[in-house]
């Protein structure tokens, strides 16, 4: 056989292009051997064939499509071929965005596991009510059909997959992990019938800047008090309790609307006495902020 022609394995090592993808190159039409021995039926490549490999392969490395690059390498149109990479760099671009909003709610997701592993580390049923200043933040919010004592996982988790989905749609890094927002909790109302109570679903996101989205609300920073609860969700009453009979002690009124941090919980552990709770309710006078006692 000419040395103008090579077999599969020595075009691979001359090109540095794997054989599985010169194969590949082989089946989508982008470039076949050029030969085809009559007798062995073996193929082999002529090295005039090398400069249109390393061209493909080079589109093939920037990711631009199969029938992208089919159109354009036997076409001599100069604007095909520019309308090509145009649009291939929009497309990276997009790719570019999306890395980096993992990279970002994956840092988020880190930190945050960080906190909660932290909280069951120092495991303590007790809970440790203090003052927080809450970030001015975005809430990104759906109403879920359920009441304060109904919020295991098949109540609220349809909720959670559908503002998940939007965060993800428009990138949104989320902080934090999922909460619930209660609206006229009946804890803190007394149950007064006059004041209906509302749930909703809630993510924490850091920052907007993007056209309105009917669902997502800006948060101010507030002063809050806060407890750590450890426990089943059944007995988040009795932290509520201890909240309740704190601030009274202390003549510090508190609003009638409660959000719940779930730090741990059943899609970390099956154990319901591990699950870590994080309860902020608003304080009524904001210039009563100043106390920071911890009990």
């Amino acid at each position: 056989m000419s040395k103008e022609y090579l077999t599969i394995g020595d075009i691979s090592k001359l090109t540095d292009i794997s054989e599985k993808r010169l194969r590949n190159y082989d089946a989508q039409g982008l470039c076949s051997p050029e030969l085809k021995d009559p007798e062995t039926a073996y193929r082999y490549y002529s090295l005039k064939q090398i400069p249109r490999l390393k061209w493909i392969d080079q589109l093939r490395n920037m990711d631009i499509p199969v029938n992208v690059i089919q159109e354009t390498i036997f076409s001599d149109d100069i604007a095909m071929i520019k309308k090509a990479f145009d649009e291939q760099v929009f497309r990276n671009r997009e790719k570019l965005h999306q890395i980096q909003y993992q990279y970002e709610q994956t840092l988020e997701y880190r930190t945050n596991s960080y906190k909660a592993l932290e909280k069951l580390k120092n495991y303590d049923t007790t809970p440790r009510i203090s003052t927080i200043n809450t970030e001015v933040c975005y809430f990104l919010k759906e109403k879920v059909d359920c009441a304060y004592d109904e919020i295991e996982d098949e109540k609220r988790y349809p909720a959670f997959i559908r503002i998940n989905r939007l965060a993800r749609k428009l990138r949104l890094v989320v902080m934090g992990s999922e909460m619930l927002q209660f609206i006229n909790h009946p804890l803190l109302t007394g149950g007064d019938p006059n004041l209906l109570p509302e749930t909703y679903a809630v993510l924490e996101i850091p920052s907007y800047s993007g056209a309105p989205i009917s669902n997502l609300e800006l948060h101010p920073s507030v002063v809050c008090i806060t407890a750590v609860h450890v426990g089943p969700y059944e007995r988040l009453p009795e932290t509520y309790d201890t909240i309740i009979k704190y601030c009274k002690e202390r003549n510090i009124r508190l609003k009638n609307n409660s959000t719940e941090e779930y730090l741990v919980n059943r899609a970390m552990t099956n154990d319901s006495n591990k699950f870590v709770t994080q309860i902020y309710i608003h304080l009524a006078d904001q210039s009563q902020a100043s106390f920071s006692q911890r009990r």
